[in-house]
């Protein structure tokens, strides 16, 4: 039948259908567009995996994701540098009809299906989505996580008036200290941005989402294409003390990655950066979104710019019973490993 609902991939050379949809759904965003997948999908070699939901021919849901192969494995998730990705579902159809929530729990399910083609999946959803139990009562694990929106509106002034004493104070005595921050499109900049990222992995014994010349390319990419921007804090003497990489969309602007050199972290050159980033981006939007505060020591840092918490949904299952063993397995081992760390470091793993 004509209006029944089908799903299938879609290909990135249909993407002009695919960001029709993305803008007439409440979860729009640049981290759903087809531009978006697909730079990261060029910079961390995985692939890029568009689903669309049709009714009667045209899309009414979809979600993006990327997928890793390993082990025999196939594995689908929101990557890590994506800070909301997850399904997006229209507002109407293409015929302009408002679809009401049976009909939105129906595309949900059956994108939710469709997923389960895939070894294990993990979807971070934008907080827009606010109604998920379609994939929860298909087994679907569900957590719920938070991110912090700025308020940008009213100017400059009244967006740094908001901000906590102790930031604008720490920023104060970085001016003082000959510290600058602005706008930092060179490829040094660049370069030392990508850096600093990985080592901040480094530094906890982690892996980085993506290598520090590849960060760096995948930064140009966005500027160029004109979704965001680096802001680079510099010493007196000019050398690199803090970044931030800063994308946006329509409808707001968000504060995605950050590196601090860790020899010039007590400057204030952190909260300098930021202050102008703010202080800049109240001109053009009227909030800028944190990117998550799910641990303590971000949130706490993050409590003084006095935004409003936003809750926000990750979604997970493992369809392959195989999958889940070697995870199982990995998980354990991993538990050891760290065991034996905490010996030799003395309990600093």
């Amino acid at each position: 039948m004509a209006d029944e609902l089908t799903v299938e991939a879609v290909g990135l050379e249909r993407c002009e259908e695919w960001d029709a949809l993305v803008a007439r759904s409440a979860q729009a965003s640049l981290f759903s567009t087809a531009a978006w997948l697909d730079a990261l999908a060029e910079a961390s070699g995985e692939e890029a995996v568009l689903v669309g939901c049709r009714r009667g021919g045209g899309l009414v849901g979809g979600v993006g994701v990327h997928v890793r192969r390993a082990c025999g494995f196939r594995a689908a998730r929101t990557h890590p540098l994506t800070p909301f990705g997850g399904l997006v579902l229209a507002a109407a159809d293409g015929a302009g009809r408002t679809l009401h929530e049976g009909e939105l729990h129906a595309v949900s399910s059956a994108l939710g299906r469709y997923l389960g083609r895939f070894d294990h999946v993990r979807l971070l959803h934008a907080p827009e989505l606010v109604d998920v139990r379609p994939l929860q009562w298909d087994g679907w694990r569900v957590d719920v996580r938070y991110t912090l929106l700025v308020d940008l509106r009213g100017g400059a002034a009244a967006a740094l008036a908001r901000m906590g004493k102790s930031l604008r104070k720490q920023a104060r005595r970085a001016e003082r200290g000959g510290y600058a921050a602005g706008v930092a499109g060179d490829e040094a900049s660049l370069a030392e941005f990508g850096r600093q990222h990985a080592a901040v992995y480094q530094r906890q014994g982690l892996r980085a989402p993506l290598a520090a010349e590849a960060l760096a390319a995948w930064c140009r990419r966005l500027i160029d294409g004109g979704h965001g921007a680096l802001y680079c804090a510099r010493d007196p003497e000019g050398r690199f003390a803090a970044g931030t990489l800063v994308v946006w969309d329509r409808r707001r602007a968000y504060w995605l990655l950050g590196a601090t050199d860790p020899e010039r972290r007590g400057a204030g050159a952190n909260a300098l950066l930021h202050w102008t980033m703010v202080r800049e981006l109240s001109d053009r939007f009227e909030a800028i979104d944190a990117v998550g505060a799910n641990t303590p020591h971000v949130a706490s840092y993050k409590r003084a710019y006095h935004g409003t918490l936003a809750p926000y949904y990750a979604t997970e299952r493992t369809p392959s019973r195989l999958f889940r063993a070697a995870a199982w397995a990995r998980a354990l081992w991993g538990r050891g490993r760290a065991r034996r760390r905490a010996d030799v470091t003395g309990g600093d793993p």
